[in-house]
């Protein structure tokens, strides 16, 4: 994260420190993963089913549901990648861990687009609703609740990261 921009995460407007909060946490996501090959990114710890590809797919699963998804008339409709439901926590089996971060990666540039779209036509967008929830979920509470899933679930990332080694 170049300084200006821990700056404005730090000290900004509101807008500029949920976003920047955001950033910072993919960036330690990415870090975390950016380097690993697919059998890395398959290991998991004896206490739990968690992997980071699975960590990987289910954050696309969150990014996808709080901002992909904006046609809100339609019926909800899982994702080709997770028929089971089960919140994008288990890899199709057609799906490569490196095809699960870059299906991640995707969705977190797709919901920066719908971000910046809402605060750039929307006056007041953060809180304004978004649609979702029959409309009573703002972009605050969407941010803020993403900042909560990716901070929850790095910590898990940094425990499976610590036993592959350096």
């Amino acid at each position: 994260m170049d300084p200006s921009a821990e700056d404005r995460r730090l000290t900004g407007s509101e807008l500029q420190v949920l976003l920047g909060s955001l950033a910072h946490l993919r960036d330690e996501v990415e870090r975390l993963t950016a380097d690993l090959s697919d059998a890395q990114l398959l290991t998991g710890t004896p206490t739990t089913d968690i992997t980071l590809a699975s960590l990987l797919s289910h954050l696309a699963f969150v990014e996808d549901h709080w901002f992909g998804r904006r046609d809100t008339r339609k019926p909800y409709q899982a994702p080709r990648w997770d028929p089971d439901g089960d919140h994008g926590w288990t890899l199709p089996a057609d799906e490569s861990p490196s095809e699960a971060r870059k299906r991640w990666r995707t969705a977190t540039r797709v919901s920066d687009w719908i971000i910046d779209g809402q605060v750039e036509h929307r006056p007041g967008a953060l809180g304004q609703p978004l649609g979702l929830a029959g409309g009573r979920v703002s972009l605050r509470w969407a941010l803020l609740h993403l900042i909560v899933e990716y901070a929850r679930h790095l910590g898990h990332a940094q425990l499976i990261r610590a036993t592959l080694g350096d």
